[in-house]
């Protein structure tokens, strides 16, 4: 993995994301510096190509931030595979993927169920 030098930006909405130029962490993160340095190294990890086994490597990731997740619900907007920011649209390949593969998960798992009862 190479080492990237990105600036960080803090914002209001959102719990993190990976852009070219830098790297933008929510600012209640500011005082949490176990969980910031984390969520840092995870956003440095990305790489421009689509790469799910990254985000769903959490080992390492501390308790506190599911708390910080679950606490400000701000950082929801994270779990929308479409976002607007600065007058343009953006998608998150990975969540779309993701959403697809629960879905047909799902669907079938009421299949099996419905067959059982």
């Amino acid at each position: 993995m190479e080492e990237t030098n990105k600036q960080i930006r803090y914002c209001q909405w959102g719990l993190a994301n990976f852009y070219d130029n830098y790297i933008e962490i929510n600012e209640g993160l500011k005082e949490n510096k176990k969980v910031r340095d984390w969520i840092v190294n995870h956003e440095k990890g990305h790489k421009n190509s689509f790469d799910i086994g990254h985000e769903l490597n959490i080992l390492g990731m501390p308790i506190s931030l599911i708390w910080f997740f679950i606490t400000h619900p701000r950082t929801w907007i994270d779990l929308s595979p479409i976002q607007h920011k600065n007058k343009i649209f953006l998608y998150d390949l990975n969540l779309i993927i993701l959403y697809v593969i629960l879905s047909i998960v799902g669907y079938f798992a009421w299949k099996v169920y419905l067959m059982i009862f």
